[in-house]
């Protein structure tokens, strides 16, 4: 009795899910001004240049890398007075 119950839950949930997707996606026609669809024809000028580039391959291998040593900070004592050595 439990499984037809949920048989029948399920299927009134995926008939009115398709029924209310049909009736409130519906685009305005605001938006269906701004759509604008893209045209047919290409640049070839612009797609024989992308052609000719130059292909660059990447370097994964850097060789000996070179170590440069971090400064170490320099402490600084207050006199006193309130000045630095």
């Amino acid at each position: 009795m439990l499984l037809i119950t949920g048989f029948i839950l399920v299927c009134s949930w995926v008939v009115f899910s398709i029924y209310h997707h049909a009736v409130t996606s519906k685009i305005s026609p605001t938006v269906a001004t701004q759509i604008s669809d893209i045209p047919p024809t290409f640049d070839t000028k612009t797609i024989e240049a992308l052609k000719q580039r130059q292909k660059v391959e990447p370097l994964y291998d850097l060789g000996n890398p070179v170590v440069v040593a971090s400064p170490s900070p320099t402490v600084k004592v207050a006199t006193k007075e309130g000045k630095l050595r």
